[in-house]
């Protein structure tokens, strides 16, 4: 028995499929059940039953699960205590973060870590903020951070750096000649925007209601999963969008992409989140990367 197995079986006990148990562990659908079937002849116990699309613990499943996750734990504990009493951190860190910081803050900051921790595996995923937020509280990554607040009394927030969300479009578009352009004037245009769950278009829809607009009133042609995405959809004329304005120096500075900006709305401004699960103790290091980031938020 292995300690991947478990934590194999773990995952496709919580996630209830193989297929995204085996996508949240960076695995294939095929070795995730190769796993389980090495497991189930070494223990002598099915532990799952399958039907269609339907995988469902068995009554040993359920009763080996309580087990699985104490060795696990168990595991964890003792990689930690040694690793405090060696004063050497050894181990993964898991992280998970929205777009925009895990493409363009994180990066460098995981660079530094490494360099004073070498023994540390950091695993960085990018996803959207909704599920930023599930994976933190349910203890899947240790540490997340994201551009918007959800309301979740199973995670705590830190104020980590702020942001700034701006209009693009293609270089010299129309608009880039209109003087006293307004936000009625980019509304005119085909509109590109982030997925449902997205930090950018949650404050985007907030700035939108106070100049009294919904997103009813865009001429919304595209839903974009990422930010590079959304950049490639603009330069090739898709439409106009919004975006962080650290996500598009580059492509501002080669004039490929330019900044529109209307005169009857302010900067939209919006602040980066450290997340962290409650009543919960980070990992050594966990706590070590954190005081990297309030480092980084600090500067």
């Amino acid at each position: 028995m292995e300690f991947r197995q478990l934590e194999t079986f773990c995952k496709i006990f919580e996630e209830r499929s193989f297929s995204k148990a085996a996508r949240r562990l960076g695995m294939t659908q095929p070795t995730a059940s190769a796993q389980i079937i090495t497991l189930e002849k070494e223990i002598g116990v099915k532990l799952f039953d399958r039907s269609g699309k339907k995988v469902l613990p068995t009554s040993g499943g359920k009763l080996f699960y309580s087990y699985a996750k104490k060795i696990l734990s168990m595991k964890k504990e003792s990689i930690e205590a040694l690793n405090n009493y060696s004063n050497v951190l050894i181990g993964n860190l898991y992280l998970c973060a929205s777009t925009i910081p895990g493409e363009y803050l994180l990066p460098p900051i995981i660079g530094n870590f490494n360099k004073n921790f070498p023994n540390v595996s950091v695993f960085l995923k990018i996803t959207d903020t909704g599920e930023v937020v599930e994976f933190v509280a349910k203890g899947e990554d240790e540490i997340g951070v994201l551009g918007a607040r959800v309301d979740d009394s199973r995670i705590e927030y830190l104020p980590f750096t702020e942001d700034i969300i701006v209009f693009i479009a293609p270089y010299n578009h129309p608009l880039t000649e209109k003087k006293d352009l307004r936000l009625e004037d980019i509304l005119e245009y085909p509109f590109i925007i982030r997925e449902q769950k997205s930090g950018t278009l949650a404050v985007f829809e907030k700035k939108l209601k106070e100049k009294g607009y919904t997103l009813k009133d865009l001429k919304i042609v595209a839903r974009m999963g990422s930010t590079n995405a959304v950049k490639e959809a603009v330069r090739s004329g898709v439409g106009i969008s919004i975006i962080s304005k650290k996500a598009i120096l580059n492509e501002v500075k080669w004039n490929v992409l330019t900044i529109l900006s209307p005169q009857d709305i302010e900067e939209i401004h919006r602040n980066f989140y450290i997340i962290l699960p409650k009543n919960r103790t980070l990992s050594p290091a966990g706590k070590k990367f954190l005081a990297f980031l309030r480092q980084f938020g600090e500067e």
